[in-house]
């Protein structure tokens, strides 16, 4: 779960301050930003989720093959996440930035469902609404909501 949260922390992130990033930074058009980035975030988790469906069907959430995958899922997405910094601020670098965010929501996006149901496929079935109720709570509460704060303290 914490992983998960870990995940969610990284996304807030960037969803939050990549906008004011590409503006004050990159010096991209709003326009250019808002079309690019849209589609980037909409398109990316969601193709992501869907891609996790046949990985879901074939190894299932009780495998042991579970937490390797989802381990080299999270490998990759940190992996495109890891470069970003290194390209030069400067407006040609706008997709290249947008692809790796591309691909980090696409891999967070994928691993997203599989931890969710390697989590939630452990507990009891008279547990399972409060067990739910918990990791959402707890997603939102350290995964979504210090992210915009934490990052704006230390910009």
């Amino acid at each position: 779960m914490l992983s998960t949260c870990v995940l969610f922390y990284v996304i807030s992130g960037i969803l939050f301050w990549s906008t004011d990033y590409f503006t004050d930074v990159i010096k991209r058009d709003k326009a250019d930003i808002t079309w690019a980035f849209g589609m980037t975030s909409i398109t990316a988790p969601v193709f992501g989720a869907i891609a996790s469906i046949p990985l879901e069907m074939k190894i299932g959430f009780k495998s042991n093959l579970t937490l390797p995958a989802c381990m080299i899922i999270a490998l990759v997405c940190y992996a495109f996440a890891f470069f970003i910094p290194f390209y030069q601020p400067k407006p040609e670098s706008f997709y290249w930035i947008i692809g790796h965010i591309w691909f980090l929501l696409f891999f967070g996006g994928m691993l997203l469902p599989i931890t969710n149901g390697r989590i939630l496929s452990l507990v009891d079935k008279k547990h399972l609404a409060h067990s739910q109720s918990l990791c959402f709570m707890s997603y939102n509460l350290f995964g979504w909501l210090p992210a915009p704060v934490i990052y704006g303290m230390v910009c």
